[in-house]
């Protein structure tokens, strides 16, 4: 959950849940706070129902995108799950969202089109530059 107390944000998680789910969790709920979503009773709390509404799956690409951003997957031609998974270090089951997202983006093969994208994938040159040179 997310709570607004006397202007400082504070996130609350589960720290016995595995790492990946944590990083997970927390990157959510930053969407929730930088996507400007309304809280109810003063928190956001994330929910397991399955119709998951609109700004519970708004949060879910936020995270997705802050902790596997697409242009640097690209960069290193990761595609499978498990990749996703031991790169960015999120649980294999938001590995497979993201592969499945990622086979329609290198489908359209349009990556480093916007110019956010280009300051994120410059963001992460050295690492990716790292990465291939092994």
């Amino acid at each position: 959950a997310t709570y607004l107390i006397n202007s400082k944000w504070y996130i609350v998680y589960n720290d016995t849940e595995p790492r990946q789910r944590s990083r997970f969790t927390v990157a959510h709920e930053l969407g929730h706070i930088l996507l400007g979503h309304i809280m109810c009773d003063k928190h956001y709390a994330r929910t397991f129902d399955t119709s998951r509404p609109t700004i519970e799956q708004e949060a879910d690409v936020f995270a997705a995108r802050l902790l596997a951003p697409a242009c640097v997957l690209w960069a290193l031609n990761v595609h499978t799950p498990q990749d996703i998974s031991e790169l960015c270090d999120i649980s294999l089951a938001a590995a497979q969202v993201r592969s499945e997202r990622m086979e329609i983006l290198y489908s359209r093969n349009k990556f480093l089109q916007s110019p956010l994208e280009k300051a994120v994938y410059d963001n992460f040159k050295e690492y990716i530059q790292k990465q291939t040179a092994k």
